[in-house]
C-alpha cells in the first residue's frame, strides 16, 4: 500500500495516515507527516492571533479525529517542520501560540500530545507498510535535493567526508569533533 502526498486531504482514505505502520522486516515504524497542520504551524499561523491559530488548530485535530474509517481510538497527528525556523516569524517567538497549544492539548480530555516512542508503547501497530515512496514530500521527487550544481557539489563533499571518515576509522585515527574543528 503506497501512501504519498496524494492522501493528503484527497478524501481517499485519508484515515489511514493517522496510524503508524511497520516495515516488511518489522523492525521500523513509520509515521506520516500531516501536512496541512505542519505547513500552518511553520508557514501561516505566525500571521495570526495566538488564541485564533490554537482555536483552529485544535478545531482541524478535533475534526481528524471525526474522519470516518480505519482506527478510531490512538490516532495519530504528527506535526514535524521541515528545518524552517518557523518560530522567528512568530511575535515573541512563538511563546504565546506554544503555550497556549499546550495548556488547550492538557486541558481538553479529547487531545494528547506524545513521542512516538510513548505513542508505541501505549499502542501497538496494527499495519504493515509493503512499500514506500521515495523522494521529498515538496514534489513527490528529489529535486529539491539533487539537480543543481550546489547540492551536487554539496553531496560530492558530503560523499568525501564520509569517505574521509572511513578511511580514519580503518586506521582507527578518527579525530573527536573538536580536534576534526581545529
Amino acid at each position: 500500500l503506497p501512501l504519498n502526498q496524494e492522501f493528503y486531504r484527497s478524501g481517499k482514505r485519508e484515515e489511514l495516515l493517522y496510524q503508524p505502520y511497520r516495515t516488511e522486516s518489522g523492525s521500523t515504524a513509520v509515521f506520516f507527516r500531516d501536512h496541512v497542520l505542519s505547513d500552518l504551524v511553520g508557514f501561516s499561523y505566525s500571521r495570526w492571533d495566538a488564541r485564533d491559530a490554537v482555536g483552529d488548530f485544535t478545531h482541524r485535530l478535533k475534526g481528524i479525529a471525526e474522519i470516518p474509517g480505519g482506527r478510531r481510538e490512538g490516532r495519530v497527528v504528527p506535526v514535524i517542520l521541515d528545518g524552517e525556523n518557523a518560530w522567528e516569524y512568530y511575535p515573541d517567538g512563538g511563546l504565546d501560540f506554544i503555550r497556549g497549544l499546550y495548556r488547550r492539548l492538557t486541558e481538553d480530555p479529547g487531545l494528547r500530545s506524545t513521542t512516538f516512542r510513548d505513542y508505541l508503547d501505549r499502542h501497538p501497530v496494527e499495519s504493515k507498510m509493503h512499500e514506500i515512496f521515495t523522494g521529498s514530500w515538496i514534489n513527490n521527487n528529489f529535486s529539491i535535493w539533487i539537480g543543481h550544481r550546489e547540492d551536487n557539489r554539496a553531496w560530492d563533499l558530503l560523499s568525501e567526508a564520509r569517505e574521509a571518515l572511513v578511511r580514519a576509522d580503518d586506521a582507527k585515527s578518527v579525530p573527536t569533533v573538536t580536534e576534526a574543528m581545529m
